[in-house]
């Protein structure tokens, strides 16, 4: 079980990081010259960005061992959930638009971050 210390720094973490999040989603940026390999450096970014999400967010409600499946699921829901709010808060943002492709990436990136804790749990 974290103390409530590293639990408040966790849960400022991950408000800070979801923050960030959105602070991007509401940006056009280009990242090449060309608008194909822009839009799949852009898409594939959700991945590693939510895999850090996910891994934020578990020690952030976490309560202790015996809860861990729980604390996963809440912790995927929340990551889930703030992924689809990002893509319902694009249809405001010109030149933004939502997509299920971004969804689906966003759950890879959360599928792939409670895959490293479960292993890491497992492993220490």
């Amino acid at each position: 079980m974290l103390s409530e210390k590293y639990r408040l720094f966790w849960i400022a973490l991950a408000v800070v990081y979801m923050g960030a999040i959105l602070l991007m989603a509401g940006q056009s940026i280009t990242l090449s010259e060309s608008k194909r390999a822009d839009r799949l450096i852009s898409n594939l970014l959700h991945i590693p960005a939510f895999t850090i999400l996910i891994l934020i967010l578990i020690p952030a409600i976490w309560s202790n061992r015996r809860h861990w499946f729980k604390t996963i699921v809440a912790a995927g829901a929340i990551a889930f959930v703030f992924g689809v709010g990002i893509e319902l808060y694009q249809i405001t943002v010109p030149l933004r638009s939502p997509s299920i492709i971004d969804i689906a990436l966003n759950s890879a990136g959360i599928f792939i971050g409670v895959l490293f804790f479960y292993l890491g749990v497992n492993y220490t």
